[in-house]
């Protein structure tokens, strides 16, 4: 029931194949397109003045309105549209972002992006990638200023533009769209830029370092780097061990697309998760390692029939599933066309309630197998900050209901959210935007809109082939853990457990 938001943002890039046109937008059009989308918003979302007062939105409002000017591009419009609807502070409120209409003109006319691609971990700003030709530039030093400005600085401004519940979610964020991309989304793209670096080893650095050309990154960044592991694989790490990685919670031979049928067919899904089970019970391995790690998310109809191999009793992905019908929200669902008893029930509440109202819908419950490939030895769990959507709820609800051990870092998607969004169009610019029309609450009742938290927390290195997190859980299998809470590594593990 969660939109694949994540998903649908991160399908291939060769945006500068797409259409080229580039209108400009009059004062006139764009006051009456944030009318409309403030006034939509306020229809739609479920609540969306839950982090941010009305007050302060109002305030927003006018200010933005006033300060408006005439002949905006689409890039230009986004990059004052966008902060206004992030100010909810909610991953899935949000504008459909520039990336698909505005960077592939730019790219067809030869613009050019900063040559470096970050990563933001434990509050510093590491080089990830380098781009550029100079060796000097060492992957893993820390990125202090753009130009003379403090990378702090850069990153306060990004985070007007990136919707999220926390600035944890948010870096994540920037992972996914990349470093480069967003530079260039908010502000003027330079021919060169001179760095202030620190070293691995502490040393300060100042280079000049010319712009690369957009296509240029974009072809190498498809290349060299690959966020989320969207293949499934199923393996005997040893005779005992099984190690299960599901990947994305859809068909992956769809194109992601949330409004076609295509996209939820499980029937592949099923057969590998069928497959798997049956050669864990012929090898009579009893320990189980699911790796849900840089997993996108998908529907809860694929995580829950994997599920229901070791889970226990009776379970579903949420505790409390309220849902804020409108207009809008009605005009899709009198679309739906299936004959899912679910959807069925869901469709006619929506439609039978007035615009505005708010209800809980009573989610049903999955009952786990019975059969002889019900899996009844131990399951771990390995989560990330890259766990995303269902892959959160999944994690969430291992964890709630008692189904196996989480290991691994704190998920910077949150398990409660405001979610299972719908989108409308601006009339002038078509920009869409995106509203959870719901409340969904996990499992455990918990309404804190916070990542789940693993029963052990052992930090990753993006920085080492080594393997932290699977590599604790084999030892935590192997009983070759020192217990009591000892840290035994600097970036290895704080064991909460």
């Amino acid at each position: 029931m969660k939109k694949l938001i994540v998903f649908t943002l991160c399908l291939g890039w060769a945006p500068w194949l797409l259409a080229q046109t580039q209108p400009k937008f009059s004062k006139k059009q764009l006051r009456q397109d944030l009318k409309y989308l403030y006034q939509t918003l306020q229809k739609t979302h479920y609540n969306l003045y839950a982090t941010t007062s009305k007050k302060a939105y109002d305030k927003a409002y006018r200010v933005l309105r006033h300060s408006l000017k005439d002949s905006l591009t689409l890039l230009e419009t986004y990059q004052v549209f966008q902060p206004f609807v992030a100010l909810a502070k909610m991953g899935h409120c949000t504008t459909d972002h520039p990336f698909r209409r505005a960077y592939g003109p730019f790219l067809k006319g030869g613009g050019k992006v900063f040559p470096l691609n970050i990563t933001i971990d434990k509050g510093k700003a590491l080089v990830k990638t380098n781009y550029t030709n100079n060796d000097k530039i060492i992957v893993g030093s820390e990125l202090l200023a753009i130009n003379g400005v403090p990378i702090q600085t850069t990153l306060d401004k990004i985070y007007t533009y990136l919707a999220g519940e926390s600035q944890y979610l948010q870096n994540t964020l920037l992972d996914m769209y990349a470093f480069p991309r967003v530079l260039w989304a908010i502000q003027k793209s330079a021919p060169q830029y001179t760095l202030t670096l620190k070293t691995p080893a502490g040393a300060l650095q100042e280079l000049t370092v010319s712009a690369i050309a957009g296509q240029q990154f974009e072809a190498e960044y498809s290349k060299k780097e690959s966020l989320f592991e969207q293949e499934r694989e199923f393996k005997f790490l040893q005779k005992d061990i099984a190690y299960l990685r599901p990947g994305m919670f859809i068909n992956t031979e769809s194109d992601g697309n949330t409004s076609k049928t295509e996209t939820f067919k499980k029937g592949k899904f099923l057969k590998f998760i069928e497959q798997a089970f049956t050669q864990i019970k012929q090898q009579k391995a009893d320990k189980l390692i699911i790796d849900l790690r840089n997993n996108p998310g998908g529907s809860n109809t694929f995580s829950d029939e994997m599920l229901a191999y070791f889970a226990h009793k009776k379970f579903r992905f949420c505790s409390d599933f309220r849902v804020r019908t409108s207009e809008i929200t009605k005009q899709y669902w009198r679309q739906v066309k299936s004959e899912a008893k679910l959807l069925v029930d869901l469709k006619e509440q929506i439609l039978s309630h007035k615009n505005g109202e708010r209800f809980s819908f009573d989610m049903p419950y999955h009952q786990p197998r019975t059969d002889d490939l019900a899996f009844k030895g131990k399951v771990y769990v390995l989560i990330n900050r890259y766990s995303y959507s269902q892959a959160t709820i999944t994690g969430a609800m291992v964890k709630d209901y008692g189904f196996g051990t989480l290991i691994g870092e704190t998920t910077a998607d949150v398990a409660t959210n405001y979610g299972s969004i719908h989108q409308f169009d601006l009339p002038h610019t078509k920009i869409a935007i995106s509203y959870p029309k719901a409340l969904i609450v996990r499992p455990n009742g918990n309404q804190e809109f916070k990542g789940v938290e693993p029963d052990y927390l052992v930090y990753d290195n993006l920085f080492t082939k080594k393997d932290e997190i699977l590599e604790f859980t084999l030892n935590l299998i192997g009983g070759n853990l020192i217990k009591g809470g000892t840290q035994t590594s600097d970036q290895f593990l704080k064991l909460d457990k």
